[in-house]
């Protein structure tokens, strides 16, 4: 095995280098000032059928809190309050779910044990591959903790050694230096350390990821917003409004949640009521494509006139307005395809092709359909959505 010798994030990835090592090996010896799920989450396919994972966790010093005469020692709440706080802010997720059953699965088995070093502030941070009786060991060590960010995207520097000689070395008496396995063990057993493995299962059970019950006003407020929090995600998105007329609240809202469902699903419908300015939020939706699509509109005859208008006003060059009973005209666009496909359909009173055996309906559905505007958005508008 070839191991990266500098691990800085930026042309190497600690996350990457730790597969590839953790493939070879079934226990590891770990040493950091913190750890996180997402983290643990990333190297978890390899690590999941060690035989042992011994993680020491030191706090290191940090000068905000700990520039105070006389502090020596981490607080007696370290990590407990931190990671609580991390895990209420890990997202819900069913490998997230099953992570934390297979971690806690494991430590009630002895195959992953988690200490805490009181006796001063840990800086040190190293990943010890192999035990004494392995034929091979690797020694990662350097600045990276135990986090997603500190395995992939902050600026780090680690460097990887993979002799085994160093890395297993056990000093016969106090004047020889240690290796690095040797240097974790003493921290591991010091006497000021202590076993954190109950804590952590007890933290995790409340947190999102964890087993506890919930009251029904917590399943019911968290129900309501998984049926809303596409509209709550909506709301907070930036959009290009149009010149032409300012959208009211309801509109912009409109635009907004358009933008997201069709990036979600490639179609939406937006059904208002007569007078309430769909061909406005339709004007709305399209400014958000960029110049550089090209748009699709389908309306009725009588309609077509008062698009082109709309869109002269608004500016908008790169939108081709099509009659719905205009055969020849709809078939001259679709040639156009193998040139350049269609970002955006935009079907005004889309309740005319409610007949999927009329020629309409299989004319622009074969279009919206062909392979090359496979990544075309469609937006249906009509006030008779039932329809």
């Amino acid at each position: 095995m070839s191991t990266a010798k500098v691990i800085d994030n930026k042309r190497v990835l600690l996350r990457d280098v730790l597969l590839e090592i953790s493939q070879e090996y079934n226990s590891v010896s770990i040493a950091v000032g913190y750890w996180d799920l997402p983290g643990l989450q990333l190297l978890w396919e390899n690590l999941r059928n060690y035989k042992r994972v011994r993680l020491l966790i030191g706090r290191e010093p940090l000068l905000s809190r700990d520039n105070v005469k006389g502090v020596q020692h981490p607080e007696p709440n370290y990590p407990d309050e931190d990671f609580f706080k991390d895990l209420r802010k890990v997202q819900f997720s069913e490998k997230t779910q099953n992570l934390v059953k297979e971690l806690k699965s494991k430590i009630d088995k002895g195959e992953f044990e988690v200490r805490v070093y009181r006796k001063d502030f840990l800086h040190a941070k190293a990943y010890i591959f192999g035990d004494y009786s392995s034929n091979k060991a690797t020694a990662v060590t350097g600045s990276s903790n135990f986090t997603r960010a500190g395995l992939t995207t902050n600026t780090e520097l680690n460097t990887a050694i993979d002799d085994h000689r160093i890395v297993l070395f056990k000093p016969e008496n106090d004047t020889q230096e240690h290796g690095y396995l040797s240097w974790f063990d003493e921290l591991w057993n010091d006497k000021e350390t202590e076993e954190w493995s109950g804590e952590f299962v007890e933290l995790v059970r409340p947190s999102p990821t964890g087993d506890l019950l919930f009251s029904p006003y917590e399943l019911y407020i968290r129900s309501v917003y998984e049926v809303y929090r596409r509209i709550f995600e909506a709301d907070e998105t930036e959009i290009t409004h149009t010149h032409t007329y300012k959208l009211k609240d309801f509109q912009e809202r409109n635009v907004k949640n358009l933008v997201h469902i069709l990036k979600e699903y490639g179609v939406a419908m937006l059904a208002d009521s007569v007078g309430l300015g769909k061909t406005v939020s339709a004007l709305g939706v399209i400014k958000q494509y960029g110049s550089g699509a090209r748009i699709i509109v389908i309306a009725p005859a009588s309609l077509t006139q008062q698009w082109k208008q709309e869109l002269a006003k608004e500016k908008i060059m790169n939108a081709v307005v099509l009659s719905l009973q205009n055969k020849n005209e709809i078939e001259e666009q679709m040639r156009l395809d193998k040139h350049v496909p269609v970002s955006l359909f935009v079907i005004d009173e889309s309740h005319n092709l409610r007949n999927s055996n009329s020629t309409r309906y299989e004319l622009i559905s074969d279009w919206i359909a062909n392979e090359r505007n496979e990544e075309a958005d469609t937006l249906l508008l009509t006030a008779t959505p039932i329809n």
